[in-house]
């Protein structure tokens, strides 16, 4: 079986739009498996500008197994602006991180 390596340099990930640079990294590394866990998301304008007061889902899976995750992650706090803690994340299972 090929298990990635869940480091701490395999974090931030981060997606670019037109509208939006968004970066996402757990709280606890290494990431843990079935355990209840945070993660911090930071969005900003493309000039770098903290977003603020957005509203968001999270949702995810593991496309290879055909199945979501087993629980509802949903925004918790904003504790300044752009920067937004997303708890109830629970992987069971080691997957290809996309």
């Amino acid at each position: 079986m090929n298990t990635p390596s869940w480091s701490s340099s395999s974090f931030p990930i981060t997606l670019h739009t037109n509208h939006y640079t968004i970066t996402a990294q757990p709280i606890e590394l290494p990431l843990p498996l079935n355990k209840i866990h945070a993660w911090v998301i930071h969005i900003t304008t493309p000039s770098g500008q903290p977003v603020k007061g957005m509203t968001f889902q999270v949702t995810g899976g593991m496309p290879a197994h055909q199945h979501g995750l087993p629980t509802q992650p949903k925004l918790i706090n904003e504790p300044k602006h752009g920067e937004y803690i997303i708890d109830g994340f629970k992987f069971n299972m080691i997957g290809k991180l996309n």
